[in-house]
């Protein structure tokens, strides 16, 4: 016998989509939501054979917006050090207060790759940069992507 679905059912809702990082408040029925973008963060191949730049390699500047209808307050929870730089926060000071952000405002959010582990070049990297709130949810996360790759000038004559 096939089990039946209800008539409620909606297959449309299956296909993935891509949508803003959304949360429903328990005791409000108002939504906190930000749209982060770009999102995921990718910054593609990153060729290190130059000397780290003071702002890192190739930074992005990545914008949160608040489109919710209360201010929410964020602070930049953690980040994977090995990897990024996020520009006015040192390695050493985690949590590092962000702002508060107001419905329809924005925050930019600075990073740049600044490192790769041993036996890592020309492999692509995947980590995350978090984000803790006031609100609900209490925190999200900032996916980031690189490869690292280092190019080489023929010297030969």
């Amino acid at each position: 016998m096939i089990p039946r679905l209800p008539r409620t059912f909606a297959p449309s809702l299956l296909r993935p989509t891509a949508l803003p990082v959304l949360a429903m408040v328990a005791c409000s029925p108002d939504p906190i939501e930000f749209t982060i973008s770009p999102n995921p963060v990718a910054f593609g191949e990153t060729d290190f054979a130059v000397e780290l730049p003071e702002e890192g390699y190739n930074p992005i500047a990545t914008t949160l917006t608040n489109n919710g209808l209360h201010d929410v307050t964020l602070t930049l929870a953690d980040w994977d050090d090995d990897y990024l730089c996020v520009q006015g926060y040192a390695h050493d000071a985690r949590p590092g207060a962000m702002a508060t952000v107001a419905p329809g405002s924005t925050y930019v959010l600075n990073i740049a790759v600044c490192g790769y582990l041993a036996g890592e070049r020309d492999t692509e990297i995947r980590t995350e940069i978090s984000i803790s709130t006031d609100s609900t949810p209490s925190s999200f996360a900032i996916p980031v992507t690189f490869t690292p790759i280092q190019t080489f000038e023929d010297t030969a004559n």
